[in-house]
Parts: structure tokens; sequence; C-alpha cells
């Protein structure tokens, strides 16, 4: 049962800060307006606002444009308070979803199952819509396997390297 909670507090935390910063980056970047006409248009670009991290503009490279955007600031560079705050959200949202994942976990199974199941699941999720959106657009076949398993390498990562931190918030030692 202790799985559940793991799992459930997790995802509703993953989800519910993913989209509590995307909403804020995007009104203090001024184009939240423009964002929710788009979805008119097209549908499958909410999922951007509640799995952000692992349906990131980058694909499988956020992590790498994530570093070269901080070493564009702090080397002088333009900071957009919009992209800065969706930055401290797809580092924020996983962590409290680790954290609480590792707090309602029993033991320490499911403390990592619980974190891991919520990622997993997400970045299946989105390889879905990305197959779907692949296949109304007719894209080549070759390139929508490639971009559909770029949200499963993204999640792995993420699953890994935050549900180390599940396991260090534990109660069990």
């Amino acid at each position: 049962m202790s799985l559940g909670k793991a799992f459930g507090f997790s995802l509703l935390a993953f989800i519910g800060v993913n989209a509590a910063f995307f909403l804020l980056a995007y009104g203090v970047g001024g184009i939240l307006i423009a964002y929710f006409q788009g979805l008119a248009t097209n549908p499958s670009g909410i999922i951007y606002m509640f799995v952000g991290p692992i349906m990131s503009a980058g694909g499988p490279q956020f992590p790498a444009l994530m570093y070269t955007q901080f070493t564009i600031w702090i080397t002088g560079g333009l900071v957009i308070p919009g992209e800065l705050i969706l930055f401290i959200g797809y580092i924020v949202a996983p962590f409290l979803a680790a954290f609480l994942s590792g707090r309602f976990g029993e033991d320490k199974k499911e403390m990592f199952l619980g974190y891991f199941l919520t990622i997993m699941i997400v970045a299946i999720v989105v390889m879905i819509f990305v197959i779907i959106e692949g296949i109304l657009f007719s894209v080549a076949i070759p390139l929508l396997i490639a971009t559909a398993f770029g949200p499963i390498a993204v999640g792995l990562v993420y699953a890994l390297a935050f549900g180390c931190i599940a396991l260090l918030i534990g109660r069990e030692f």
C-alpha cells in the first residue's frame, strides 16, 4: 500500500509543480495568453504544462541545453525571467516528487519504485503523444522512432538521478 502512496503523491507533486511553474514562467514571460490561444489549434500542447522536464523543447539533450543556458547567463548573457523560472521548475518538480516518494515509501524498494514509476509512466504517456503527433503529421518512420524514444531516455535519466534522492530522503536508513 505504501508503494501506492509513494507513487500517487509523487505523481501529483510532479504534475502539479510542473503546471504551477509553467504557468508562472509563461505569465512572467508575457506569453500565457498566446499559449492558451495556441491550444485551439494544437490541443496536445497542454501536455507540455504537466510534464515539462520530460517533454522539454530540447528533448533528450535537455540537460546539455540547460547547462549551456546557465553558462550563457553566468558569463553575462541576457537572463530571461520566464526561462529562469521554467528551468527552476524543471529541477524543483522532480526533486519534490522524489522527496514525497521517499517520505511515503515504507522501505527502500517502495521509495525508489514510487518515483521511478511516476517518471516512467509520464515518459510513456509523452512517447505515445509523440507517436500520435508523428502519425498525424506524416513524419517519416525512422525519424518518428528516433523522436519517440527521446522522452524515455530523458525519463530514465530523471528516474535514476532523482530516484537516489528518494532513497536518501526516506525514513529507513
